[in-house]
């Protein structure tokens, strides 16, 4: 009996509210906008030093000349074959 009067309160509730589409995608969604800000900062607090270290690997950069000249595959030549720059 109990089994039954559980069925028919079921029945009684009816089925869920139906959602519209913005509904739908916010509740699909939502969890994710919250989590983009985080994911953006992190992104860009690791892979713009990456990219910029990548730059600055083939050019001569100085802090104190302005300009910075293209050197292509020098930089990885001096510190292969130059034995001050391989110890500093």
């Amino acid at each position: 009996m109990q089994h039954t009067a559980t069925i028919s309160r079921l029945k009684a509730a009816g089925a869920p509210p139906r959602l519209s589409g913005f509904a739908k995608w916010a509740d699909r969604h939502f969890k994710w906008l919250l989590v983009a800000p985080a994911v953006l900062l992190i992104l860009a607090l690791s892979v713009y030093p990456l990219l910029f270290s990548l730059v600055v690997s083939f050019i001569n950069y100085d802090f104190q000349v302005p300009g910075h000249a293209f050197v292509g595959l020098k930089n990885f030549e001096r510190v292969v074959f130059d034995p001050v720059a391989r110890w500093s």
